[in-house]
């Protein structure tokens, strides 16, 4: 054999495109009470990102029809609908996102499309045992401390380590953020979450015990007050998007306060109030 032919055919081989393998993956299997079947991949890399990348094998399905038995698919539809009012702009069977073995990983959206529920998840539960993972959920709510908006679906959450599958009903209800429609078929918003055993402690239901402040209207779309029972000195409030970026901060001197909220875009806010700077209160505040 020529001996240029070989170099070149060895030198092609070396340069082609190849598939990283990722740091972290694990497959998540789905099956609908008829039987059918199918299954997603999700994981995490250094390397990887909220997008499709084509060296993970992603591949961006968002133009095929949705299977008319059972489909399952990672999506941004839910975060694009909520925050944004516009449709998905990806839809795929395989997503690595970057690595930050914090609470603040990426949210991973599942879509899933059938008539036949309840439908039943299963994974590997010892994949989850290190301690960037053990706090892991597969939930129907927006994880974190917005637990307490709650869902149509029964499944509400389930960490990942402590079982190793779950059947739950649909999250579609024409009141909620949970669900959307495409060709007429009604998609159930779900969502996997990489995380520690902090998520698995963290709810706003835990700071309302004492009732110490009240927020209304909440929902809001203009103004907010903020009503204290028992107003503290050095006391101030502050409200944060999900991403933790402060969008407001305010000394307090009055029991009840009244915020602008106006120019807040539509979505999930957190309102801190700290005294000393130390957080005493937490709340949810939903801007419509």
């Amino acid at each position: 054999m020529n001996i240029k032919f070989i170099f070149c055919l060895i030198l092609t081989l070396l340069v082609l495109p190849r598939g990283y393998s990722q740091e972290f993956s694990f497959e998540l299997y789905f099956e609908d009470a008829l039987g059918n079947r199918d299954t997603v991949l999700l994981g995490y890399d250094v390397f990887a990102s909220d997008i499709i990348d084509i060296p993970f094998n992603e591949v961006d399905i968002i133009g095929q029809p949705w299977n008319s038995n059972l489909d399952v698919r990672i999506t941004n539809e839910w975060s694009n609908r909520f925050f944004q009012n516009i449709p998905g702009t990806q839809h795929s069977k395989i997503q690595i996102i970057e690595k930050l073995c914090l609470t603040n990983f990426t949210t991973i959206g599942i879509d899933i499309r059938t008539n036949n529920w309840p439908v039943t998840a299963s994974w590997d539960s010892s994949s989850f045992n290190t301690s960037c993972l053990n706090g892991s959920v597969l939930t129907s709510q927006i994880p974190g401390t917005w637990w307490d908006v709650m869902s149509p679906s029964d499944l509400l959450r389930v960490p990942l380590n402590s079982s190793n599958s779950i059947s739950f009903s649909s999250n579609n209800d024409i009141q909620s953020d949970y669900s959307f429609v495409s060709n007429g078929d009604s998609i159930s918003h779900f969502f996997v979450q990489f995380s520690d055993s902090t998520l698995l402690t963290a709810s706003i239901n835990e700071f309302d015990l004492n009732e110490k402040i009240i927020l209304y209207p909440n929902p809001s779309s203009e103004f907010l007050s903020i009503e204290f029972k028992m107003l503290q000195p050095d006391t101030k409030v502050e409200i944060l998007n999900l991403n933790g970026r402060h969008l407001f901060e305010k000394k307090i001197t009055t029991k009840i306060t009244t915020i602008d909220v106006s120019t807040f875009s539509k979505g999930i806010y957190i309102v801190q109030v700290l005294k000393h700077n130390e957080i005493q209160e937490v709340r949810k505040l939903v801007i419509h």
